[in-house]
């Protein structure tokens, strides 16, 4: 994680055996309730386009009006920010065909986003790439 997560501890892990297999875990910083970074996996393929996203996003934020606007399209990958009535996120989404990573930094504060952002995409560029974007 960027410098600005260093002293964050994991605050939660989800894992399924069933059907669809999947663990899901969350850090955040020591104790603040503004920020999170979430790790996801799962056993199911998806198919990745603007509309996907959108929902990715509303299934979080049921109700909010959400934007989404993609920073790198790549074959079997993707990065995009978004923001939802009042929270704000960066995404990067793998997809190769027998599975689905998500990678999620969010934030209630918009000044807290606009500080940290450039960081947050760094790190997101570079997760499960073996070249530079």
């Amino acid at each position: 994680m960027p410098k600005e997560a260093s002293d964050w501890q994991m605050i939660g892990k989800v894992e399924t055996d069933k059907k669809v297999k999947s663990t899901t875990i969350t850090y955040a910083p020591l104790g603040l309730d503004i920020e999170r970074f979430t790790a996801h996996v799962n056993n199911l393929p998806t198919v990745v386009e603007k509309g996907t996203l959108e929902k990715i996003i509303k299934t979080m934020f049921p109700g909010d009006n959400v934007s989404i606007t993609v920073i790198k399209d790549k074959p079997q990958s993707i990065l995009f920010e978004w923001s939802a009535d009042h929270t704000y996120g960066l995404t990067k989404v793998i997809y190769p065909s027998d599975s689905t990573t998500m990678f999620i930094y969010m934030t209630q504060e918009k000044a807290r986003f606009d500080k940290v952002r450039s960081s947050w995409i760094q790190m997101l560029h570079h997760i499960g790439n073996c070249e530079t974007w």
